[in-house]
């Protein structure tokens, strides 16, 4: 935060990487996050430690979250491979409170942190099918969790790093990729290569 603020940059940073209830780095993060006015301008990734919260604590690092506009990037390719190890019987899913993020108002999006390296081998970097990820694991697979799933790595994304010129508008930059589907439960159900 301290180089954030000297060189007036935006921070992302691997906030409770761990299933353990004991970790408060995100805690921790939205407190600075608040105090040194940095609102809008942080995104944290993965924040397992937030699942493995007893529920009451995990309200209020939300509330925390919230406050501090602090973006969160659930990971669940990674997460799913690297939490709950220790676990014997029921298995934790291993990723962040994604839906109650969401309920409470804090921006999520999702993304993959590792392509093709020992946390996670099979990482290929391909949107769609991350973005499948995230609607399977926290069960967003209704038409308006796949519709929202479809914004964690388009319009939340863009928000998480300030675009003011992202989306379909005049005077917008021409980007787009067009995935093949009648619509967005088709484009995710089928994962035909997209055109840029």
């Amino acid at each position: 935060m301290d180089l954030a603020q000297e060189f007036d940059v935006d921070v992302h940073m691997l906030a409770d990487g761990t299933d353990d209830p004991t970790s408060r780095s995100l805690e921790y993060l939205a407190l600075q996050t608040i105090e040194r006015g940095w609102r809008g301008r942080v995104c944290a990734s993965h924040c397992g430690a937030l699942a493995a919260y007893e529920h009451t604590h995990a309200t209020k690092v939300i509330d925390l979250v919230r406050e501090a506009e602090i973006t969160i990037c659930s990971n669940p390719q990674i997460s799913l491979v690297l939490d709950g190890l220790r676990d014997r019987g029921l298995i934790r899913r291993g990723i962040t409170r994604t839906v109650e993020l969401l309920e409470a108002g804090v921006n999520v999006m999702t993304a993959q942190d590792d392509i093709d390296d020992l946390y996670y081998p099979s990482g290929r970097g391909d949107q769609l099918e991350f973005t499948s990820f995230v609607a399977h694991v926290p069960r967003l697979t209704t038409p308006e969790g796949i519709r929202t799933c479809i914004d964690m790595v388009t319009t939340n994304a863009a928000r998480a790093l300030r675009l003011d010129w992202y989306g379909l508008a005049v005077g917008k930059r021409a980007d787009l990729v067009v995935l093949d589907g009648r619509h967005p439960r088709e484009a995710l159900r089928l994962q035909r290569p997209a055109r840029s």
